[in-house]
């Protein structure tokens, strides 16, 4: 019960004969009314017991603000791809049964569409539609009717119509805390939820699409992890992330992927998607059943484009990789970690730390971990992304590969710890990262990725330095766990002055000896004075948090990449508001940084910009790419004979074919395409 007496109000909680109150000001009550269990405080064996509420009923003087209610629908994340609109509505549990209508407007008039039943696992309802017409918005509507309630509870949006004006932005976030990390913390100070101050920077932003990469929850915030209830755990868990971003995403096309902690994990080594032998993620596999993870994998990513190979996991878990072209873009989806191989059993040598994944022996060569038949994207994967690398029909003009983590070791501390290599990152297996990069390259490829909790523009090379693709490490949201790159520094990164960009910028060996050149990196700062400390959030703002933006332009065949930090304040200090090194605008050809061996010929095809494909002399793609304009060279990177390709890359057509090996400058010859 509550009760105003003069300034403050009691508060009293009774159970039978006991009670308990608490006076608070009156001047703090603004807004809702909640419910909260405190977990206790730890004793030496155990923690004291939370409460259950039930049976509770509010009186007084109150009023329901519509806008502001949330649920019995939560949020819905759709995506539109060749036709197919795929739209899944994330709902609060509902009875058994339960169905839900996506309806659309058009010609003045809501029209049902179809009526899908509610996963009772998930509470989640998939909708797919055929024949849809991408060249016009239109406004949807999901309807659920609830026992005994008159009329229909419904949540709009509206489906976007696809861009058409050369230009694609795209928003990337991840790594986001919903409540103070880890323990009992001042909320006044460290309170993560439900992010407001960053929904409204990134709604400044006006993204096209919007793409989640991963820990989209913490598995231990704002509750302990109930394994004996998992998916229900799950579930509160993930409507954080729904209530938290549904305004982001009414609107606009998404991206989500699931990463380490999404699947209730410290790391993520899926082998497969296999049981973890004994249970430790470190052997590779999932710690929680097949059925767990499958339910992670329907909530997050059931609204992508049909996946290339959808039964290609263990345990009957659905495999998400795909492609999405949208706004002129082709966008490769991974699962980068879901056939990694785990760092424990393999046989590979003792990492010296508590930890099979962190290597910190300076005498130890990062090379012997290389060994044969570790899996970094797996084989289902890379034959996904060689078919990708050369289909550029539906009018694709640019290419991006999107996953969890960057193909390199680009952290040298851990939340202060200096560390020689970090198995987690996708720097190794240093073969796989290879064999993706290789792939990455031929389509003219950049890499887009988060989850490092460190922001970094890198250009990745196989055989030289800057040989192959560009690589945006997009920054956390909510960055508890800070990492930097300082790699002339052994000690402890936060007791040292950040480093100047000579000191980490440039020609670079990763911790695994992978060839990387750095452009830009937003190094924590934790100097009271620094740019970064602020009055509000001051820790977590010095470790560098904010979301990432990335500009393409499909006419002008490049890709502009935006590194922002979370806090305005932050912004409003830093040169146009972004983390120092950035922006960074990449040349779409300059994602293939090899010295050519000679041309293959010059060429004029008049009244179009035609797709150029080469195989090389061992029958491997080499290069695959929408011309920029209809003269061009084609360049050779191998030596022999090469078959040559030329055409509208649309399926179905034919190709001007030829064969040539590389030779000096000739003439241009006008061609028309079959």
């Amino acid at each position: 019960s509550a009760e105003k007496q003069g300034n403050m109000v009691k508060i009293t909680a009774s159970s039978g004969s006991k009670k308990v109150s608490a006076a608070i000001p009156a001047a703090r009550y603004k807004g809702g009314l909640g419910l909260a269990s405190h977990p206790g405080t730890k004793a030496k064996s155990h923690y004291t017991l939370e409460t259950q509420f039930s049976h509770y009923l509010v009186k007084g003087g109150h009023a329901r603000v519509p806008q502001q209610a949330v649920g019995p629908i939560v949020a819905a994340q759709y995506s539109i791809d060749r036709g197919v609109l795929k739209l899944s509505a994330q709902f609060m549990p509902q009875a058994k049964g339960a169905k839900a209508t996506l309806s659309f407007f058009r010609d003045g008039k809501w029209t049902d569409n179809k009526e899908m039943a509610i996963h009772p696992m998930d509470q989640n309802a998939l909708y797919r539609i055929t024949n849809w017409d991408a060249t016009k918005a239109v406004p949807y509507r999901v309807s659920i009717k609830l026992p005994g309630k008159n009329g229909n509870d419904n949540y709009t949006g509206m489906i976007a119509a696809e861009p058409k004006n050369d230009t694609l932005r795209l928003a990337a976030l991840g790594c986001i805390i919903h409540r103070p990390w880890g323990k009992v913390m001042n909320w006044d100070n460290v309170l993560y939820f439900p992010h407001h101050d960053l929904q409204k920077r990134v709604a400044a932003q006006n993204p096209d699409i919007v793409f989640f990469y991963g820990d989209q929850m913490y598995e231990g915030t704002p509750s302990g992890v109930d394994a004996k209830n998992i998916h229900e755990d799950y579930l509160y868990k993930w409507l954080f992330h729904c209530v938290a971003f549904r305004e982001t995403i009414r609107n606009v096309p998404s991206i989500t992927i699931p990463d380490d902690h999404d699947v209730y994990q410290g790391n993520h080594w899926g082998e497969g998607a296999r049981p973890a032998p004994d249970g430790d993620w470190n052997n590779g596999g999932y710690k929680f059943s097949g059925e767990f993870i499958a339910q992670v994998h329907r909530t997050q990513t059931s609204h992508l484009p049909d996946a290339y190979e959808p039964d290609c996991l263990d345990q009957n878990i659905p495999a998400y990789h795909c492609d999405w072209n949208w706004g002129g873009v082709s966008f490769a989806i991974l699962g980068d970690r879901y056939f990694k191989s785990g760092p424990a059993g393999h046989g590979l040598p003792k990492s010296g730390t508590n930890r099979p994944d962190h290597y910190n022996n300076p005498e130890f060569d990062t090379e012997d971990l290389d060994l044969p038949g570790l899996q970094l994207l797996g084989k289902p994967q890379e034959k996904f992304l060689a078919a990708w690398a050369g289909d550029w029909s539906h009018g694709a003009k640019l290419k991006a590969v999107l996953s969890q983590s960057p193909f390199g070791n680009l952290a040298t501390h851990h939340s202060g710890q200096y560390l020689i290599a970090d198995l987690d990152g996708n720097g190794w297996p240093q073969s796989g990262r290879k064999r993706a990069l290789t792939i990455m390259r031929a389509a003219r490829a950049p890499h887009i990725a988060g989850d490092q909790h460190l922001s970094t523009m890198v250009q990745h090379g196989i055989d030289n330095h800057g040989d192959a693709v560009f690589s945006f490490t997009a920054p956390a949201i909510s960055n508890a766990y800070a990492r930097a790159y300082h790699p002339s520094y052994k000690g402890n990164y936060y007791k040292t002055t950040p480093p100047a960009p000579s000191e980490y910028l440039g020609k670079r060996l990763d911790g695994f000896k992978n060839k990387v050149t750095f452009l830009a990196v937003a190094n924590p700062d934790t100097r009271p004075d620094g740019p970064y400390t602020t009055a509000k959030l001051p820790k977590m703002n010095q470790q560098v948090p904010g979301f990432g933006i990335v500009d393409f332009d499909t006419k002008a065949q490049t890709v502009t990449f935006h590194s922002l930090p979370r806090s305005e304040e932050v912004a409003g200090r830093l040169k146009g508001g972004e983390y120092p090194g950035w922006p960074v605008v990449v040349k779409a050809e300059k994602n293939d940084g090899r010295t050519p061996t000679g041309e293959l010929g010059r060429f004029k095809v008049k009244g179009q910009h035609p797709v150029v494909r080469v195989w090389g002399p061992d029958g491997t793609l080499q290069w695959a790419h929408r011309m920029a304009s209809d003269s061009f060279i084609i360049h050779a990177y191998a030596k022999g004979i090469h078959k040559v390709e030329i055409g509208s890359g649309e399926a179905g057509e034919k190709w001007h074919t030829f064969e040539a090996k590389p030779a000096m400058r000739g003439g241009e010859k006008e061609i028309s395409l079959p």
